[in-house]
């Protein structure tokens, strides 16, 4: 076989390779750098009048090679927005997160506080890095769910 073939026939090799088995390739990657997708089957809060909280399960995909995990002062919390959009509340209680290992998945229970006041809200539900940043601060979508307190 001529260099030229064998060279082709390693790349398609290691293209297949890397899109079955997922494999990141990356130039530059700090410890920090998390790629997550959060999902939840509740699409709407509606609190009674007795209750004062209520808990949302929340799917974390890990997306990245790092492993995820409040250990490394990574959480689960939310803010709390008006009906418009606008943040009323930005830090709740923190959520922990077991160790996700990457391209994994884990369902973590995130407490949801009931609002003072009666109204329609919205919660936006995000990991934060603490002390650093939240991931929809870098482009990474958080989870929103419509909030009525009655």
């Amino acid at each position: 076989m001529r260099k030229s073939t064998v060279t082709i026939l390693l790349l398609i090799f290691f293209a297949v390779l890397l899109y079955f088995y997922k494999i990141s390739v990356s130039a530059y990657y700090t410890k920090d750098n998390y790629i997550v997708e959060l999902i939840s089957d509740t699409k709407e809060i509606v609190f009674q009048e007795q209750e004062d909280y209520v808990n949302v399960n929340v799917t974390i995909k890990n997306k990245t090679r790092n492993v995820i995990s409040s250990q490394d002062d990574v959480f689960l919390s939310y803010h709390l927005l008006d009906s418009e959009g606008n943040t009323l509340t930005w830090d709740f209680p923190r959520s922990y997160i077991d160790a996700i290992d990457p391209f994994d998945q884990a369902i973590i229970p995130v407490t949801v506080e009931r609002p003072a006041e009666p109204g329609k809200y919205i919660i936006e539900i995000d990991v934060v890095v603490e002390g650093k940043y939240w991931l929809k601060e870098r482009s990474e979508r958080s989870l929103v769910i419509e909030m009525e307190s009655i």
